[in-house]
C-alpha cells in the first residue's frame, strides 16, 4: 500500500480541517483527509510523510553506521515497527 506523497499542509476549513498535497506538475491540491480535530493533530497528521520520510532515513543511517548494543538494536525494532504501521503493514 502507498500512501500519497508529502509535503502535506493542513487548512482550517468549515470548522474542521483539511489535509492537502501538491501534486503533479501544476501544483494541483488534493484533499488527502477531511478531519474535525484539533488544530495540533491536523498538524501532526499533515507532517506523516515527514516523519516517515526521516525515521526511514534514520534506520537506513542507524545501518550503515553498525551500532551495536541492545539500545541500537531496540531502536531499529521501533523504528521498524512504526514505518510498518505507517505504512499499513501492521
Amino acid at each position: 500500500m502507498s500512501h500519497t506523497p508529502g509535503p502535506w499542509k493542513a487548512t482550517r476549513v468549515n470548522g474542521g480541517w483539511a489535509i492537502t498535497a501538491n501534486l503533479g506538475p501544476h501544483n494541483m491540491e488534493k484533499d488527502v483527509a477531511l478531519c474535525d480535530v484539533k488544530e495540533e493533530n491536523a498538524n501532526l497528521i499533515a507532517s506523516a510523510p515527514d516523519l516517515l520520510a526521516l525515521l526511514r532515513e534514520g534506520v537506513a543511517l542507524h545501518r550503515e553506521a553498525h551500532v551495536t548494543g541492545s539500545s541500537a538494536c531496540d531502536f531499529e525494532v521501533r523504528a521498524r515497527a512504526v514505518i510498518a504501521k505507517a505504512r499499513g503493514e501492521a
